[in-house]
């Protein structure tokens, strides 16, 4: 479905244009325990450090050092990746869950000798296996192209790594901020009431314990990593009573603060404020949460936008003065708004990663939510990206 609708049997390899961005597929290789990162140029592997080589012993464990190995770079031609293989193929296996969808089984020749050849197996499976969020991969490629950068610049003189760095296709991954968006489950606290449910809770607790900091290796210790931003349900999130949660609930389920407070200042001078205000929602965005309001919602939101503007309490996007008694224009478009964040927000919790199928609203519901996130975190993905002080020509 993914070459017939969208795709249309493209190679992977063939993916990569000057001044557009890369994609690299991630997965898992079951068979290696490696989280395998496929760019159209070869892959980017960062090895799975199990809990005790991430943990530190004062015994002679022989076990851990308290961190991940370094991750590596390795071309098309010599991993066997991504090869002919088309995109639709390498997505597929990236989302393919043990034991509920087949892994990518992919076999590439080597020479061992003149008269002895090998033979490497690939078993992609799903990528959340070593990290759900994605972004120790993503991690790995600014690591590795960071130290192909460095290792050119001296010419590959440290010999070993820095030698082979030199060819390293990756300067697409010299990022300056990385955009992690997080759709994994929700836990509501409740007991699965199920077999089933016991199956999902399992999963979403398994997937919730990967990834992570501590699964991320380096190549050079002095080599800086970008900052990140986290677009997440998260972010509005409250409440986990499974009370609130629940489908028919009227509980508030999110937070928002009116932003007015005095505790919720920008940390810095001309930042953002240090939490996500309802004063800090930009005009674009309010306009846009509100057209998407049911139709009854959606008048009465109108009704207080425009008597706030015509009070000039809120002109331009700036709040001046606004009153948050219940009754109040301010305090009525408050409640619209967090309602309408309730709203998707549940729709979201009550998603389960089970489920294959969704109905046009919970899918809508899910989407918007994804754009409303997004859109209230816009003031800080522009402040860090525009922080960088050398930024990168990709």
């Amino acid at each position: 479905m993914l070459d017939r609708v969208f795709l249309g049997g493209v190679r992977h390899a063939d993916t990569s244009k000057p001044g557009l961005p890369e994609l690299m597929v991630c997965t898992t290789d079951v068979a290696a325990a490696d989280m395998i990162g496929i760019t159209p140029r070869g892959i980017v592997k960062q090895a799975i450090a199990p809990a005790a080589a991430r943990s530190s012993f004062v015994n002679p464990a022989n076990a851990g050092l308290g961190s991940s190995p370094p991750p590596s770079f390795d071309e098309a031609s010599h991993s066997g990746l991504p090869d002919e293989r088309r995109l639709a193929e390498l997505v597929a296996a990236s989302g393919a869950f043990p034991a509920a969808l087949n892994p990518l089984r992919v076999e590439k020749k080597y020479t061992i000798s003149t008269e002895q050849t090998g033979v490497k197996t690939y078993v992609l499976s799903d990528g959340g296996v070593g990290d759900n969020l994605g972004s120790v991969l993503a991690y790995a490629a600014n690591n590795a192209a960071q130290f192909a950068a460095k290792s050119r610049a001296n010419g590959g003189r440290g010999g070993g790594a820095e030698m082979a760095a030199v060819n390293w296709q990756l300067d697409n991954w010299l990022v300056d901020l990385l955009i992690v968006s997080d759709g994994s489950a929700v836990s509501s606290n409740a007991a699965p009431s199920s077999a089933l449910s016991e199956i999902g809770s399992a999963i979403d607790s398994m997937y919730a314990a990967t990834g992570g900091d501590q699964m991320r290796g380096t190549l050079d210790p002095s080599l800086k990593p970008p900052p990140a931003i986290l677009i997440s349900p998260l972010t509005l999130l409250l409440t986990r009573d499974p009370k609130a949660l629940a489908q028919d609930s009227t509980e508030p389920l999110t937070t928002l603060h009116f932003g007015t407070e005095l505790i919720l200042s920008p940390s810095v001078a001309g930042g953002p404020p240090a939490s996500i205000t309802f004063t800090g929602i930009e005009p674009e965005t309010l306009e846009f949460i509100i057209g998407h309001m049911p139709e009854d919602e959606r008048a009465r939101a109108a009704v207080a936008l425009e008597q706030l503007r015509q009070s000039g309490t809120l002109q331009g996007g700036e709040w001046r003065q606004p009153d948050w008694k219940p009754g109040g224009p301010a305090r009525d478009l408050y409640d619209l708004v967090r309602r309408e964040f309730d709203r998707r927000v549940r729709a979201f919790v009550h998603t389960s990663t089970l489920e294959d199928q969704l109905d046009a609203g919970t899918a809508d519901s899910i989407f918007l939510l994804g754009q409303y996130v997004a859109r209230l975190n816009k003031p800080y993905i522009l402040r860090y990206a525009g922080a960088t002080a050398e930024p990168h020509a990709n």
